[in-house]
């Protein structure tokens, strides 16, 4: 791992060095990937700056990587950038933005990704779906994670798990467990994470 970060720096370094202005996309991806991996949202964020054109992996990578590493008026700013630039967001441009704002337990901010989320039309995709789920859970808004799970056309396993665990956290019990029943009158198998909130619990 350590390794890798070394090699990448090293590029970096030489980039820098070098009479290069602008990096390529196929590289500056690269790089970013590596830097935000490693949690460098710092040197990610200069190497966005001397790309000389950037595609929407290259706004997810450091849109993500900001919001994983806490820095979530960062991340949302980098979103509106990318939208001025005039880059469509997709399915993988708002997950780590609500994991971000559960975490903090901003409910302001994460109403906001879920008014783009809609916006754009991703209020059907499962996994756009659970991480507001998630998020709202977090927030301790129940009614909203409930009104989302409910509407879902298609339920995966980690939509009933994070509606689970969800009420557990929240200390509804009871709602839980009536869910965690109706998941298996359903003939949905419980995995490891759904028995340890409901042994937990």
């Amino acid at each position: 791992m350590l390794r890798g970060y070394s090699e990448g720096e090293y590029v970096w370094n030489a980039v820098l060095s070098s009479l290069v202005t602008l990096l390529s996309v196929r590289l500056g991806n690269a790089l970013l990937s590596m830097f935000v991996r490693f949690g460098d949202v710092g040197n990610a964020w200069n190497v966005l700056g001397r790309m000389g054109e950037r595609d929407l992996f290259s706004w997810n990578v450091l849109v993500g990587g900001y919001a994983k590493t806490g820095f979530i008026e960062e991340a949302l700013c980098l979103y509106y950038r990318m939208l001025l630039a005039g880059i469509r967001p997709d399915v993988n441009s708002f997950p780590c933005l609500l994991r971000s704002c559960g975490g903090a337990m901003d409910l302001v901010r994460g109403g906001e990704v879920h008014a783009h989320v809609v916006r754009f039309g991703f209020e059907m995709d499962v996994d756009v779906v659970n991480a507001l789920i998630t998020m709202y859970m977090k927030c301790a808004d129940i009614v909203s994670a409930r009104m989302l799970f409910d509407k879902m056309p298609n339920r995966d396993r980690i939509s009933w798990n994070a509606m689970i665990s969800g009420y557990f956290d929240n200390m509804e019990c009871l709602e839980g467990l009536k869910l965690f029943f109706r998941m298996l009158e359903l003939s949905i198998d419980p995995d490891l994470m759904t028995l340890t909130s409901v042994i937990a619990a």
